[in-house]
């Protein structure tokens, strides 16, 4: 049976990730072995929590696990544009409903700060579709 979560809700991501990129010998390095100017894939398992916000009314957030790749373009050394597809391979249960997260799809922009050659810290702004289903 497939139900929609309702009220407002807010989710959060964390993401552990793999990097490839191709590098062009003519663009500036800026981590991570990805250039200006290149585009590279990633894959990544990600620690999804989704809290739904009802007026007086104490509810548990839904936790879920979800594997997903993605492919992106840096259009300069701090900028660039990417998209994700993923799926839950975790399924979570809160105040009294069972959850699966069934995949997500999302663009985004990505800002990013090169700490060293191997090490860089990145942040994401998109919008994305996620579905789920659930029973209870």
């Amino acid at each position: 049976m497939l139900k929609k979560l309702s009220g407002l809700a807010s989710l959060s991501l964390l993401s552990l990730s793999v990097l490839a990129g191709g590098v062009n010998p003519n663009d500036k390095s800026v981590g991570m072995g990805v250039s200006e100017k290149s585009t590279y894939i990633r894959a990544g398992y990600n620690f999804v929590t989704l809290s739904q916000t009802v007026p007086n009314a104490n509810l548990s957030d839904f936790r879920y696990g979800a594997l997903d790749v993605g492919v992106g373009r840096f259009f300069h050394k701090n900028f660039g544009s990417e998209a994700r597809l993923g799926v839950g391979v975790k399924d979570s249960d809160a105040n009294g409903v069972r959850s699966d997260l069934r995949y997500y799809l999302g663009v985004y922009a990505r800002g990013e700060l090169p700490l060293n050659s191997r090490l860089s810290v990145y942040g994401l702004a998109g919008i994305a579709r996620l579905e789920f289903e659930t029973s209870g």
